[in-house]
């Protein structure tokens, strides 16, 4: 926790062994992340009850394993992005993410946008149609 400008609280780590997805979730080999305010309040200690540890939700990348007796449309070496949000570590090398919460990359955008979509997009969802109450 602290200044995330700061090396003692941002850091790289070589030679981290690579996670194993259980039941329900799905390793993503990280090509791009997101910043949003809610990992750099996470950072700064600003939200009750996280104790350190992994940041970065918003996240895009390739799937390199399924965990077992996990149900789900995406294969090994699929495009994806999604919400790491429960999970955390979008920031890093490889990144566990809940298999409910991926979806396949369409062909059209890059990897960085596709990032940039998970929490911006529901927030831009969730404005149009709860406050805007945009109608079909």
């Amino acid at each position: 926790h602290g200044d995330p400008t700061t090396a003692e609280v941002i850091s790289v780590v070589e030679d981290l062994p690579t996670p194993q997805p259980k039941q329900g979730e799905i390793l993503v080999k990280v090509h791009a992340a997101a910043i949003n305010p809610v990992d750099w309040k996470l950072i700064e200690n600003r939200i009750l009850g996280f104790k350190g540890g992994p940041v970065g939700a918003d996240v895009s990348g390739v799937v390199e394993a399924i965990g077992p007796d996990t149900v789900t449309a995406l294969a090994v070496g699929d495009e994806v992005y999604g919400d790491a949000i429960a999970t955390k570590g979008a920031f890093g090398e490889y990144a566990i993410v809940q298999a409910n919460v991926l979806a396949k990359k369409p062909s059209n955008i890059s990897m960085v946008e596709a990032a940039a979509l998970p929490l911006a997009g529901l927030t831009a969802l969730q404005g149009l149609t709860t406050q805007g109450q945009l109608q079909q």
